[in-house]
């Protein structure tokens, strides 16, 4: 992952509350829910400063398994801000609601994402 990627998903996440972003072309889901990979989270207390941002995605997607995990199809690198933290994850797009919240369910999830009404769906 470039410095340009990395600088501009810190910059998402500080400006619009979050990110899903296919790190191996750049698409955006448009469509479906987000669900979250169990055991594929990372938690992290937001900085002031970007550069921490920055640095807490690039150690997040550094491992060779999350970079495999990141190039298939269907896999997105997700991140949003709660509560003064910023949280990463390795999810997947799910176009059903049921088989989303199913899948929310399977892997310990409190709520999935609406992609196109851009908000929390609790389980």
């Amino acid at each position: 992952m470039n410095n340009t990627t990395l600088e501009s998903l810190a910059h998402e996440l500080w400006t619009n509350g979050g990110f899903s972003h296919k790190t191996n072309d750049g698409s955006k889901p448009t469509k479906g829910y987000m669900v979250s990979l169990y055991g594929f989270e990372q938690l992290f207390k937001l900085s002031e400063r970007p550069k921490l941002v920055e640095y807490e995605i690039q150690e997040f997607v550094a491992p060779e398994g999350i970079q495999q995990l990141l190039e298939l199809d269907s896999v997105y690198l997700g991140g949003w801000t709660k509560d003064g933290y910023g949280y990463l994850d390795i999810s997947i797009n799910i176009g059903d609601l049921e088989t989303a919240k199913t899948l929310g369910r399977v892997n310990k999830q409190i709520a999935i994402f609406d992609v196109v009404n851009f908000k929390d769906i609790e389980l």
